[in-house]
């Protein structure tokens, strides 16, 4: 695991907790993140939190480092 994740478990147990005891809404945790994230620290708070649903985002179109970029 990194050592200095945008998020701790603290972040999560601040909210995800009391959604669960006040309705009956699903929770999407993304495992969005920074590019320089692992997929293993991309998972910690869905893994972490049991998420009902969960996004496997392994990156986004904002990070291209492909030769088109160069034409754009």
């Amino acid at each position: 695991m990194s050592d200095a994740l945008p998020y701790t478990h603290d972040d999560f147990a601040a909210f995800l907790p009391r959604i669960k005891q006040v309705t009956n809404a699903v929770a999407n945790i993304s495992t969005g993140g920074s590019i320089t994230l692992s997929i293993q620290d991309r998972i910690i708070p869905a893994a972490t939190f049991s998420a009902e649903m969960c996004s496997m985002n392994i990156g986004s179109v904002n990070f291209s480092f492909h030769p088109i970029k160069q034409e754009i």
